[in-house]
């Protein structure tokens, strides 16, 4: 049996029970199936699902193959996208992943913590100013690169290999 052949539940991702109450939608769709459809394709639902998929090693992400689905054979934006962590497999994911994983890590995260609550303070002293906002454009977008880039070399004074290393 396929996937195509499975009777999968359905989750409209659109729908107003699904805009008031997700987590219920989900539930009822894992009682019956860790994989749901949607109007994107699949969803795998379900942290056993999640956790077994991301563990997989015949799993493999569409990395360089993602711009081509859009018509991008080359150029700047393809070779900046399919370097990213998230679009590498195997071997390289890992090795780039163990530079970088100690940078997250739960006692970094501590260290950065009351930064990082200083720079949502500030973001969300911006959109009162402003007495209204588009929370992604206005928050959510700049949150990250804000924090990231104020974040010191290494947090709590450990040495972190570099990129090349």
């Amino acid at each position: 049996m396929t996937i195509n052949d499975a009777e999968l539940p359905y989750i409209d991702v659109f729908s107003a029970e699904f805009a008031a109450d997700r987590d219920a939608v989900y539930e009822a769709a894992l009682a019956r199936s860790p994989i749901a459809r949607c109007q994107f394709g699949y969803l795998v639902i379900g942290d056993r699902a999640v956790r077994d998929l991301l563990h997989d090693d015949r799993v493999i992400v569409p990395g360089r193959r993602f711009g081509e689905m859009f018509g991008i054979e080359d150029g700047p934006f393809l070779h900046w996208f399919s370097r990213l962590i998230i679009c590498l497999d195997g071997p390289e994911h890992a090795r780039i992943r163990r530079l970088v994983s100690r940078a997250f890590s739960a006692r970094e995260s501590d260290v950065v913590r009351p930064m990082a609550r200083q720079v949502l303070n500030e973001l969300l002293d911006g959109v009162v100013a402003g007495g209204s906002c588009d929370f992604v454009s206005d928050v959510a977008q700049q949150f990250p690169i804000r924090v990231l880039c104020r974040m010191p070399e290494s947090p709590s004074g450990t040495s972190r290999p570099s990129p090349a290393g």
